[in-house]
């Protein structure tokens, strides 16, 4: 202890500088801890469990308009006009008069209905005195329409007119500026009775912020319904179709299967507006739609089969998720003794999905465009019964599941209840996890000591939205330390997804999300980044690993550098030959490591670093820096098997080293 204390001057600068010695001298302590070897012992000859090749999957929920609005390639809002605003106003369109020359009003119609489904239209009057030319009905889509120069967009809707109103009817494609004109045509055959139109329109020049317009001729009245506008460049050109670069970022996380429709949204705020297969599928002309829980109407243009499809194109086993009788938080449900319909709609809907042609589901399915079968063996019975609903939802669950066990023996139904409440013959428990950086790394081991004997479990939900920012480094690294949990007891842990998958960053009700997007551009936050490096990664039996960072020290890192941040899991991928061990740091310093791969019978001389890092905790991805945080390819040498090496601070790290 030095004693600063002495009135001299010259003493006091001495203290100074002794005081000053002793913070350089702690400060280069603390930099050899980081700094120092850090042991990693892999026994690479005893391979232990072998890991569940469905472990990584997405989770599609209906929020942040994910699908209407997103991924959903329609680009007209509320096309059916069944969302109102105040005063009988249809939610997306508008009417654009010009001064002196247009008289015209817009509203909602209930008494021409197109069908019993569809009973709700667009109505406008063109009054006395309007010019041609002079009034446009307006559709601005989801904060804009997207139109690119030669590209072409499919126009279809249902249109009608009063007596004596002229049988033409223009539309266009604007820009919503300066109002200039993509597209233009002119349809004849307008009638007093409904009547579907077709076109195709091409775009002459670009615009990131365009309008759908249709422009009355004459005057009188002009009702229009079901209105659809696709770029026919959907993805693999479906018709009704999916945007091709939200699709493409779900094929580069090459998910093991698919949940949909989503958890909320299944259940709705009233049953009434629930999701139901069965009123999602056939002519989009045919389906209701429905209130979504999240504050927007939704079609079911995206429905049941679509959905089924999606999984398809991604090479994905689907998991569909039923409202099993109950509304959000069980303010409205079906009486238990009611269930019987309910039960046997979901037996439809596994028919539907995999029954072949000769069975009326699977004709059904077959007249839809679809004669093969999806094969779908895994189904969610409800969401989250473990809020509300824990005293009634194991009956409820047990209604479902011993009427449909017996028919569907190949099917698995999954226990959407609080896990001590499943009843043993559950095959399958869905656990959900919104915390904190903190709680994940803490929990990073929540399943080491857990009973193999009960039922498996899906993670079906986790993220961490608690001191997340916008989806920061510091989430990412604590969610892929959670992930190293997971895979090395995916024994136990068979299926784990992100949640939620979507944003349009224009309407966005949750944070984080793991796909941001607006109308012309897409980007994955950091943890889309951890997501896409274990999906692609894949180890096919776990590894035994030790950490240490001095002799008998294990399964544990003690150093000043690595205080409790540190984290690893090893497999091998035995048709790839290829060993893979995966490293999360997420402490401030880069930790340099010993790595002993005992018992390898030969191993390539180079092997290569998959690394994801950034230079601060809060760093993320944005709009105009969409790779800020990505993750980086290089090569290493492998001089034997030890050899040393030093894993940047913040980061996660996977290394892939081929077996000889």
């Amino acid at each position: 202890m030095v004693d600063c204390r002495l009135k001299s001057s010259l003493w006091s600068h001495v203290c100074r500088g002794l005081l000053a010695l002793a913070v350089v001298l702690a400060a280069a302590s603390q930099a050899g801890l980081a700094n120092a070897a850090t042991g990693m012992r892999i026994a690479v000859g005893r391979p232990g469990i072998h890991i569940s090749p469905k472990l990584w999957g997405i989770f599609f929920e209906e929020i942040n308009y994910a699908g209407q609005g997103g991924l959903y390639a329609e680009m007209v809002k509320n096309g059916t006009f069944k969302w109102v605003a105040n005063q009988n106003y249809p939610v997306g369109w508008h009417l654009i008069v010009t001064p002196h020359k247009g008289n015209a009003s817009l509203w909602v119609d209930f008494n021409h209905p197109l069908n019993k489904e569809n009973v709700v239209s667009g109505r406008v009057d063109m009054h006395w005195g309007s010019q041609p030319g002079a009034v446009q009905l307006v559709n601005t889509g989801y904060w804009g329409m997207r139109f690119v120069h030669g590209k072409r967009y499919r126009l279809s809707f249902y249109a009608r007119r009063s007596p004596g109103m002229s049988s033409d009817l223009i539309v266009r494609l604007e820009s919503a500026g300066e109002r200039r004109v993509l597209a233009n045509a002119t349809l004849h055959g307008l009638s007093e009775h409904w009547k579907k139109f077709h076109i195709t329109l091409r775009a002459n020049a670009t615009a990131h912020h365009g309008v759908l317009a249709f422009v009355p001729v004459g005057l009188g009245t002009l009702y229009l319904n079901i209105v659809d506008l696709f770029p026919v460049d959907t993805y693999q050109h479906q018709i009704n179709g999916l945007r091709p670069d939200l699709m493409k970022m779900l094929v580069r996380l090459h998910p093991s299967f698919v949940r949909f429709p989503g958890g909320n949204y299944t259940e709705g705020n009233n049953l009434s507006n629930g999701f139901y297969w069965n009123k999602s599928i056939g002519p989009v002309s045919k389906r209701p739609g429905h209130w979504d829980p999240w504050g927007y109407w939704v079609t079911d243009g995206f429905g049941y089969l679509e959905m089924l499809q999606m999984c398809q194109e991604l090479h994905a086993r689907p998991l569909y998720g039923f409202n099993c009788g109950f509304s959000l938080g069980a303010n409205d449900r079906v009486p238990y003794d009611q269930l019987g319909p309910w039960v046997k709609s979901i037996s439809h809907a596994i028919q539907f999905a995999n029954a072949p042609t000769s069975n009326k589901w699977g004709a059904l399915r077959a007249k839809y465009g679809h004669p093969a079968p999806f094969h779908m063996h895994m189904l969610e019975v409800g969401n989250e019964g473990f809020w509300m609903l824990t005293p009634m939802y194991p009956h409820y669950y047990n209604a479902y599941f011993s009427r449909l066990h017996a028919k569907y023996p190949h099917v698995k139904l999954i226990f959407a209840g609080v896990a001590n409440l499943a009843p043993h013959y559950a095959p399958i428990v869905d656990e959900h996890f919104y915390q904190s950086p903190q709680w994940f790394w803490q929990n990073r081991n929540r399943y080491d000591h857990q009973n193999r004997n009960g039922p498996k479990v899906f993670v079906g939900e986790y993220a961490d939205t608690r001191h997340a920012g916008k989806g920061d480094l510091r989430a990412a690294l604590a969610e892929a330390a959670w992930m190293t949990g997971l895979e090395k007891n995916s024994d136990l842990v068979v299926m784990a997804s992100y949640a939620p998958l979507f944003v349009n960053r224009n309407g966005s009700q949750w944070n984080p999300d793991l796909i941001k997007f607006t109308t012309n551009h897409a980007w994955g936050i950091v943890s889309y980044w951890v997501q896409e490096m274990f999906s692609n990664n894949r180890a096919t039996r776990m590894l035994p690993l030790q950490l240490t960072d001095r002799p008998g020290t294990t399964n544990q890192v003690r150093t000043a550098a690595v205080p409790g941040r540190f984290t690893a899991i090893a497999g091998v991928n035995d048709p790839q030959h290829t060993i893979i061990i995966k490293v999360v740091n997420g402490t401030a310093h880069k930790v340099g490591v010993n790595l002993s791969l005992t018992g390898a019978s030969g191993l390539s001389a180079a092997g290569e670093a998959i690394t994801l890092t950034g230079p601060h905790f809060t760093s993320l991805n944005t709009r105009n820096h969409e790779m800020a945080v990505a993750p980086v390819i290089s090569h290493f040498g492998v001089p034997g098997a030890k050899f040393h090496y030093v894993f940047p601070a913040r980061s996660l790290t996977i290394l892939r080293i081929g077996e000889k």
